[in-house]
């Protein structure tokens, strides 16, 4: 019975600490959470966003906007690739208060969504409203921290996460600045500061015009000049403005290039026979391709942070380009689009040549050998004293007979 009441006591002891335990551990909670899950950005539509700039816990920023025509352009008016901005508009769109983390402004830098500590600071603007949202770590796979700047309260939210904003221009828009069909190319020109280079098309290959007497190309120019022209990457977009410092009033290279191609047009119905049948048929002509001729060109300016400006005639834009894509063209020289020829070793006709003397071979003597008859072994053994007996007996006869 005393075992009974003691057990009883304990199990008490043990509820009343489970009990303080809870109300220390409500006690540091900020207040009960009441889960809305209503749109973090009230009446937020994609179709009526106008600007939105981003920005990077390095203060590397990117802006784009919409232009008069609906067109999302850079600032500086470099179109970039729609498919880009509609899923990140979409995915804010998204973002409900669902999933409520923090309240507390401490709680801010940890979880990377503070004013001055975050992983991308995103900026919307539509019409005359504009607001701010702080994309923070990640929990996981699909799931990011955010917070509506002018608010303390931390949401869980998916969709999006940091390393899908990008915060560079040129992840916005489309890299390749210029491309061109190789096949058709039948001339190329390149001038730059050691002299003037030019290359016409012979059957499959782009032949370099300079060559004199006894020179040959460098067998692997011709692959070399097309890959490199056939498309041109950029590093940055910069706009339309012409700005002193990217020195197309003396460019370092100007590339000209012209092409030729046949094309099909378009076959039509044709009526072989007419509704009257005292007329003659009607024979089909044969469809003759029509030919198109086109040149461009392609000036490369100054060096400007580690790359070069470059501008096409097919573009309104000046972009810069990697250093190594513009010195092929800038560096081109007499002595890389001539193949060097192997020297040919010379004879001087008034050189007697040596003969080497002949070396008269003297058989060395056999040697004697004189062989030396080995002894011959006598033997010195006794007779044994069974020969002995043996012999005896012979001369004798055996005893008792």
């Amino acid at each position: 019975m005393k075992l009974n009441r003691t057990n009883t006591i304990l199990a008490a002891l043990m509820l009343i600490q489970a009990l303080a335990v809870a109300v220390l551990a409500l006690a540091g909670r900020a207040a009960p959470i009441q889960n809305t899950g209503a749109p973090l950005l009230a009446g937020f539509d994609p179709e009526t966003v106008t600007q939105v700039a981003f920005q990077d816990a390095d203060k590397n920023e990117v802006v784009v906007m919409k232009d008069a025509a609906g067109v999302w352009t850079l600032a500086n008016g470099y179109p970039i690739t729609e498919t880009r901005i509609a899923p990140i508009l979409n995915s804010i769109k998204s973002f409900d208060t669902g999933r409520l983390i923090a309240q507390n402004r401490s709680s801010h830098t940890r979880l990377k969504v503070a004013d001055d500590t975050f992983e991308r600071r995103i900026e919307v603007k539509r019409g005359d409203t504009v607001d701010t949202l702080f994309l923070g770590s990640s929990t996981g796979a699909n799931a990011t921290h955010v917070r509506l700047g002018g608010s303390d309260s931390v949401y869980l939210v998916s969709g999006l996460s940091a390393f899908e904003v990008p915060t560079s221009a040129v992840s916005w828009v489309n890299p390749i600045y210029f491309s061109i069909d190789q096949s058709i190319i039948q001339y190329l020109k390149v001038e730059n500061a050691n002299g003037v280079f030019e290359f016409r098309r012979d059957g499959e290959s782009l032949v370099f015009s300079g060559l004199g007497a006894g020179e040959i190309a460098n067998p692997t120019l011709s692959t070399s000049l097309t890959n490199n022209i056939a498309s041109i990457r950029l590093d940055a977009p910069l706009g339309k403005e012409l700005k002193p410092e990217y020195g197309m009033d003396k460019p370092l290279a100007v590339i000209t290039i012209q092409t030729r191609r046949e094309i099909m047009p378009t076959p039509t119905a044709l009526v072989t026979n007419t509704p009257d049948p005292l007329l003659p048929p009607i024979t089909p002509q044969p469809v003759q391709p029509q030919i198109e001729e086109k040149s461009y060109t392609i000036q490369i300016g100054a060096k400007l942070d580690e790359g070069y400006i470059v501008k096409s005639s097919e573009s309104e834009f000046y972009v810069r380009i990697a250093a190594f894509g513009a010195e092929y063209w800038v560096n081109m020289a007499r002595d890389k689009v001539i193949a060097t020829p192997t020297p040919t070793p010379t004879v001087d006709p008034n050189l007697t040549p040596t003969i080497p003397p002949t070396l008269e071979m003297t058989p060395s003597p056999i040697p004697t050998v004189t062989l030396t008859p080995m002894p011959t072994e006598v033997s010195t053994l006794e007779p044994t004293t069974e020969a002995t007996t043996e012999a005896t007996i012979e001369a004798t006869g055996t005893p008792g007979n």
